[in-house]
């Protein structure tokens, strides 16, 4: 099922009519930032994508488009999202994605999932 079905099954209270199904993967999602976030906003810059892992994909937040390519126009521009069965592995992926993806200022944290896998 898609989440907005979910979403439309909540709010017409017909959630016991609605089939969720859970992956048991883990999922590990790393934000992009423009250069100046989060005090100030940065100029466009163009997004480059080299590759996309297995089992990974990007989610576009501040981001636009003209003439088929992508620019960074926002705060939080795009977060690389990666699933796996381990923690570890999904991490490792959706930081292989971030160091696939580039744009002028472009910076992430390095710490996430640090703690779940202390």
């Amino acid at each position: 099922e898609n989440p907005l079905d979910l979403f439309l099954a909540c709010t017409q209270k017909k959630l016991k009519d609605f089939n969720l199904k859970l992956k048991k993967d883990f999922a590990v999602a790393v934000v992009c930032a423009s250069k100046n976030y989060p005090f100030s906003s940065s100029p466009k810059a163009e997004i480059s994508i080299k590759s996309l892992p297995k089992n990974s994909h990007i989610s576009y937040a501040g981001v636009s488009k003209e003439k088929d390519k992508l620019f960074a126009s926002g705060g939080r521009v795009l977060v690389c999202v990666a699933l796996a069965s381990e923690l570890k592995e999904a991490r490792d992926l959706a930081y292989e994605l971030c160091e696939n993806v580039s744009f002028d200022g472009m910076q992430f944290r390095k710490d996430i999932a640090y703690q779940a896998l202390r």
